[in-house]
This record gives structure tokens, sequence and C-alpha cells, in this order.
């Protein structure tokens, strides 16, 4: 794929954060919202490190089958997504999101079944019309095992498919969003929630 430019460094901690505050409406969390300070997702310190520690474990109660085999040497970027971009991005390997992405998990092949009866099709479609409304969360998280390789996205998959949906049918060039993480290390080759560990499984 072509080389893709890589933009400011994000610290994990900066990762986490974002990853929380969008997940943090999950029903997982009815219990710990109540006990939690709002402060720090609303105005994090990314120089506590006993912050820093409880926002991990808060997105470890749900994520950590997710969070914890990401190779520890993933570098973080903000890189800008656009149309470009689609034919290297993959959904989450994750059984779930096979039948919508006709097989693939690619996400041009769930862009086709989104008015279908399909496992997540309901949900993309009903963030696709309230993105406008402002209330959608813009940023999403990817991984990838070099700025070459293709993506996957591991936090965001139905709201980005929804911007792209509504991109397109806008005949927008840009897809919507604020913001996009990429991690990247060779290591993420065999980071089980990676396309490219599903791909050399089956090759």
């Amino acid at each position: 794929w072509p080389t893709k430019k890589l933009g400011k460094r994000k610290s994990f901690s900066d990762i986490v954060h974002s990853w929380l505050k969008d997940e943090w409406y999950l029903d997982h969390y009815n219990k710990l919202r109540p006990t939690i300070p709002a402060k720090i997702l609303e105005n994090p310190d990314f120089s506590s490190e006993d912050e820093n520690k409880t926002r991990l474990e808060l997105l470890q109660y749900v994520r950590k089958p997710m969070v914890d085999p990401l190779p520890n040497d993933t570098e973080w970027y903000v890189i800008e997504f656009n149309k470009e971009d689609l034919n290297r991005t993959f959904m989450v390997p994750s059984a779930d999101w096979f039948p919508i992405t006709n097989n693939t998990f690619h996400i041009l092949e769930a862009l086709k079944n989104v008015e279908s009866n399909l496992d997540h099709a309901d949900k993309i479609r009903k963030i696709s019309a309230t993105i406008r409304n402002g209330n959608i969360s813009k940023k999403l998280i990817l991984v990838a095992s070099s700025p070459e390789s293709p993506f996957t996205i591991i936090e965001g998959n139905h709201r980005v498919v929804a911007f792209v949906s509504e991109a397109l049918n806008n005949k927008e060039t840009d897809v919507i969003v604020e913001e996009i993480f990429l991690g990247i290390s060779p290591q993420m080759k065999s980071y089980i929630w990676h396309i490219e560990s599903r791909l050399q499984n089956e090759t």
C-alpha cells in the first residue's frame, strides 16, 4: 500500500483515554460510572500516573482481550483518513463481523450490506441517522504493522462504516472524522485483532 504520512505522536495514555471515553456509555459501566470522577475523562491529567492507571483499568474492564495483547513497542500517531484509505481498511476480525462483510472483514464489503438485516447493520443505520447532530464521537483507533500495511479498526467499527456511508451518499470528498489514531508495530502482524494476523493464518 502507499506509505501513509504519519502526523503527531500520541502516548498510549492518550489512546486509552479516547477509547474509554467513547465506550463510557456501555451498560458494562453502569455500576462503575457513579463512582468515577468525571474529571478523568472530561479533563484528563496525563502527567498523573494514578489517573492513567485508573483509565487503563477501566478500559480493561471491558476490552482486556483487545488491549492487553497490543505490542509493547506500538507507536501511536495521528493520521488523516480519506477515501483513498478505504481499500486498505478492515473491520476488527471478530466472527460477528463475518456476515456483513461477506466473509472478508473489509469495510467496503460492510458498506454493501448496511441496509440488510445482518448483525451490526441496524446499529450502523442508527448512527448514520444521528451523525449530523454532533453527538457522535468522530474519533477512531486503527492499527497497522507499518505505514505501508493494511489498517484494522479496533475502536469505532460501527461509526466508521456510518461515516463512510454518509460521505459517499453526500458525494463528499472526505470521510467525516475529527481525529484518527494509528498504532504501528512490526509485531502487529501477530496481534490477534489485526487483519494481517488472520491473513497469515489462512496462507
